[in-house]
């Protein structure tokens, strides 16, 4: 994904990998814990790769095989990740690009 934008929220922590023993609390210390108003993240988590196939491989998830940056309060939207086989990826969805509306309803302006 080489020339692709990096659509991480600017607070998340950046530790330094190397005191960690363990993916698990690697991960653990990458969370964003909350602060300036926005709510700790609540959605990450770690997956093997077997329950991550098990689960994407189809295209099969419970929502539409997006995902979109923005929701820190940081306008403007753009996709952050997509399935390849979901209804997104199908309808040709790609990361990065920006979300002007959703269901008819505009998307807030980029902040300045």
């Amino acid at each position: 994904m080489s020339g692709a934008p990096s659509l991480w929220n600017t607070l998340s922590p950046s530790p330094d990998p190397a005191p960690y023993g363990s993916l698990p609390s690697y991960f653990g210390a990458l969370l964003f814990t909350g602060g300036g108003g926005i709510p700790a993240d609540r959605w990450s988590y770690l997956s093997d790769s077997a329950a991550y196939d098990q689960f994407f491989a189809e295209g099969r998830t419970l929502g539409y095989g997006v995902a979109v940056n923005g929701a820190e309060g940081r306008p403007p939207l753009r996709v952050r990740y997509v399935e390849a086989r979901s209804p997104a990826g199908v309808a040709g969805l790609r990361r990065g690009e920006r979300i002007v509306s959703v269901n008819g309803r505009c998307a807030p302006p980029p902040s300045t």
